[in-house]
């Protein structure tokens, strides 16, 4: 990889050349104790800031769901969020799920990995960074609450009770 492609790499939030040393998956503790989740997934948390202007947002939105594709098909990838900040429309955070973070990191040395970091990083704002922030964070979930699926998305979106007793999906409202 050229040393352009490098810095572009760090700049889409996904990658970067100053990566912190990853924890060995292989030494955590038995799954339920502290700082490991049930399930034993590693979390891949890290942050972006877009060049000002939605049609940036837009672009890499339509790039990210390109990375889906590439995504979903790579062993050990278990979810991905994209959550946009309330506070900084420029800002995203990243929270990607593996089942390994070897699985994360064999999946960062991939070429083809590496071109899509490169694409999305054409409308990040490098400078935007906050001085200090950290790059990459490697993680375990220790407690996730969720709402049950079972009451359709719609009726949770706009705040509506769940009957239980009716099938999930849309409403007819």
């Amino acid at each position: 990889m050229t040393a352009g492609a490098a810095g572009a790499a760090s700049g889409a939030g996904e990658e970067s050349a100053a990566k912190p040393a990853a924890k060995d998956p292989e030494s955590a503790a038995e799954p339920g104790a502290a700082g490991v989740g049930a399930d034993g997934n590693c979390v891949v948390v890290s942050q972006t800031w877009l060049r000002a202007g939605e049609e940036h947002m837009a672009a890499y939105l339509r790039l990210a769901a390109d990375f889906d594709r590439y995504l979903t098909a790579r062993t050990g990838f278990v979810r991905r969020f994209l959550v946009r900040s309330l506070d900084d429309a420029r800002h995203l955070i990243h929270w990607r799920e593996f089942t390994s973070v070897a699985a994360y990191e064999e999946m960062t040395a991939d070429p083809e990995y590496r071109d899509h970091i490169a694409a999305l990083s054409r409308h990040v704002d490098a400078d935007a960074y906050p001085a200090g922030a950290a790059v990459r964070e490697y993680g375990r979930v220790v407690h996730a609450t969720e709402r049950s699926r079972e009451c359709g998305d719609d009726k949770v979106a706009a705040g509506g009770e769940c009957d239980r007793t009716a099938p999930a999906g849309p409403s007819e409202t």
